[in-house]
């Protein structure tokens, strides 16, 4: 570390040197009057390296400015007007030089600044979205959704083999559900399930949605498929059965049941029976198109019984 120190050494009786007297700490900016200052600098090391300039002036202004950093800025100015000799000294940090002085008058002026440190936090919102837990109705109701019996309630028999649907005879029961969470079958809550009776796209027969025991062989060779389905988010039911049909020979007279390509999604309401309107499904997209078939959807909400 390096410094550098101007002094001012007098040439006439009475020299007169500008030193420093350090000021009293504070925040604010403050002036006093010294009639004595001894300055005394010293430090202490094994090597000497000074460099000095001297340029002699008469009747010239001195000026000796000393600045110190501590900490905080300091700035110290004397003036006085004499004879003088003026003396550069570059002093290395290792140089051990030692001043004593007197100054009759001097004015000193110490301003000292205090540094001002602004730290700024950020808070940082953080936000958490959590997904609804769906929770799927334990048993339910089936409502039409569209068609001629928009918002009516699916009706039928809890015994086997008979046609579900609305505004039929002798006005049935309405049927509750549930589904089986390990098969996704449809289960009527006396214990049949949900099934698929195929029928005869030709002859204008369709493919009627009933009641199965659960100890029945459902397979396309005998005209019968399994029903699955799903609850969805808007209380809906998706369902789903193996796509098929039964013709019937008409030289045998003989039924013969074969596959289909592609799976059954597809609700109708069928008005061309004399007990009521019935539930059918078929191929959501290029379904039945007769007159006695109407589109439909059908909604769940939590079984009245």
């Amino acid at each position: 570390m390096r410094f550098s120190v101007l002094f001012a050494f007098g040439l006439v009786t009475n020299v007169a040197i500008a030193s420093v007297c350090k000021p009293r700490p504070s925040d604010s900016s403050s002036a006093s009057s010294v009639e004595s200052v001894t300055l005394s600098i010293s430090a202490t090391a094994p090597t000497t390296t000074v460099a000095a300039e001297t340029t002699t002036a008469t009747s010239a202004d001195l000026s000796t400015i000393f600045a110190s950093t501590v900490g905080d800025e300091t700035t110290t100015e004397a003036i006085e007007t004499a004879t003088t000799t003026e003396t550069s000294v570059t002093v290395d940090f290792s140089t051990t030089i030692k001043t004593t002085g007197t100054a009759e008058t001097a004015t000193t002026d110490a301003i000292t600044t205090a540094a001002t440190t602004t730290a700024e936090t950020t808070t940082a919102d953080a936000t958490t979205t959590t997904a609804d837990t769906f929770v799927p109705i334990p048993t339910f109701d089936v409502l039409a959704i569209g068609a001629q019996v928009d918002g009516q309630k699916l009706r039928g028999h809890v015994t086997t083999d008979y046609e579900m649907g609305w505004n039929l005879d002798r006005t049935p029961p309405i049927l509750a559900f549930s589904i089986d969470p390990d098969t996704n079958q449809v289960k009527e809550v006396n214990g049949n399930y949900l099934c698929l009776q195929y029928g005869d796209p030709n002859e204008d027969y369709p493919n009627f949605l009933k009641l199965c025991d659960p100890g029945s062989v459902t397979n396309i060779d005998i005209g019968l498929g399994m029903v699955i389905c799903e609850q969805t988010r808007d209380r809906r039911l998706e369902c789903s059965a193996p796509a098929a049909q039964c013709v019937e020979d008409d030289m045998t007279r003989m039924v013969t049941c074969s596959a289909l390509p592609g799976t059954f999604t597809g609700f109708y309401t069928y008005s061309g029976m004399s007990e009521g309107i019935t539930l059918v499904m078929g191929p959501e997209s290029n379904g039945p198109t007769g007159t006695a078939y109407q589109s439909v959807d059908l909604g769940i909400e939590p079984a009245s019984q």
